[in-house]
């Protein structure tokens, strides 16, 4: 236990003064914030206020429109995230194997009880583009409803930052129902919309060129579980490998398909690019016992396949070399972007509190059932959801704890 501790800190000793000295500066400037609970720090500007104005003044009813539409979206959107959180707990608590639960979102840092890692300097662009597209979508469509925004500004949650739109609240609360969802709802909208399009530019801008530019010479793979049937025949991540079982496999593609026609206790071969080879015996597959187990994860920290395409360059010219990798670390950026978009505005429509999802169930609750009785109905929904984001967000790791004491 002890020795894993000292691992994480040892591995992660530069992320951890990059968080203190973030926390250290919030310190020094304490006099330039503003202070809610003690751990959540405000600094609270004006900037992008004049912006929302004249955007929302082009087209009003066309935003008024864009909000309504997501309301219904908003909705739909809160049940599905509080569905894969009810759904997943039993498979945290019964699976023999390690569950994914929720993961916190700390960039640079790797959660030891979680497969998900979001690198440091794209971890932080990115939250900063999803931020701050939620909040400004958030002040858009209240201002194309004639609505005050006080403030906006950077808000930090310990070392986590993001950013807020503040409008003014007891001017948002005597609006229609309708006019309060469809603020609420703007943020996770945007979000969903911002992947949307994020992954249609992957898909059809940056993947294409990327194809254009490169020739296929194999795979790799990303993840290899330690003490499983490839990791004892040698294998090792980010090999490239261009043969398994005597055909050539130049895909990712190509060899998965081959992967799923292996059975237990077949011998198995594959060879790199330096024309080593492996050889080891498939094991049995602990979901299906007819079917054979190679010993990787499909997919990496960020879901990706872990089952890479290794490409050429076609051209050794250094500019164009160079614009490849440009494009690569894009493409790599994008994929981060579209991510945490998806992830952000789903986690915001849960419903709890003061999330956007909370203050959408607040008003709905209050207009079926009265002030008193909604708020009341409001207070054991978020208590309900948020015990099962907690089991989701702690038995994983109390698996991981007690899984580190030596019996």
């Amino acid at each position: 236990m002890l020795e894993s501790v000292l691992s994480f800190f040892l591995r992660n000793w530069v992320i951890i003064l990059f968080y203190l000295g973030v926390i250290a500066l919030i310190y020094l400037n304490r006099k330039k914030f503003e202070f809610q609970g003690k751990i959540i720090a405000l600094y609270r500007t004006k900037v992008g206020i004049a912006f929302m104005e004249r955007l929302s003044k082009k087209s009003p009813e066309f935003f008024k429109l864009v909000g309504y539409i997501g309301i219904g979206l908003g909705f739909l959107g809160m049940f599905v995230i509080t569905f894969l959180l009810v759904a997943n707990i039993p498979r945290i608590i019964t699976s023999t194997q390690p569950v994914e639960g929720v993961t916190p979102v700390l960039p640079g840092v790797r959660i030891p009880w979680s497969s998900f890692y979001l690198p440091l300097l794209e971890g932080i662009i990115a939250i900063f583009i999803v931020a701050s597209v939620h909040e400004f979508s958030h002040g858009l469509i209240a201002k194309a409803h004639n609505l005050k925004i006080k403030s906006t500004g950077i808000m930090f949650l310990g070392p986590i930052f993001g950013a807020f739109v503040e409008p003014d609240e007891k001017e948002l609360e005597k609006q229609p129902d309708v006019v309060q969802y469809s603020v609420f709802v703007a943020g996770p909208l945007s979000n969903v919309i911002l992947a949307l399009v994020v992954v249609l530019v992957m898909g059809y801008a940056l993947m294409p060129l990327l194809t254009a530019m490169s020739v296929p010479v194999g795979f790799s793979l990303s993840e290899v579980i330690p003490d499983q049937p490839a990791y004892l025949g040698g294998v090792r991540p980010d090999v490239v490998f261009t043969e398994f079982n005597g055909n050539r496999t130049e895909t990712g593609m190509a060899f998965f398909d081959a992967l799923q026609k292996i059975t237990p206790n077949q011998e198995l071969m594959l060879k790199d690019r330096e024309g080593n080879v492996y050889h080891f015996t498939a094991g049995v597959n602990p979901d299906d016992p007819e079917r054979g187990y190679f010993g990787i994860r499909l997919s990496d920290s960020l879901g990706r396949p872990a089952i890479k395409d290794e490409r050429e360059v076609k051209s050794t010219i250094l500019p164009y070399n160079l614009f490849y990798q440009f494009i690569m670390f894009l493409h790599s950026f994008f994929y981060i972007v579209q991510l945490l978009s998806l992830g952000i505005g789903l986690a915001n429509l849960m419903p709890i509190g003061p999330f956007d999802g909370g203050r959408m169930i607040k008003v709905s609750l209050q207009k079926l059932f009265g002030t008193k009785r909604g708020d009341t109905y409001w207070k054991q929904v978020s208590f309900v959801v948020l015990f099962v984001l907690a089991v989701n967000l702690f038995i994983p790791m109390i698996r991981w704890i007690i899984e580190q004491i030596p019996f």
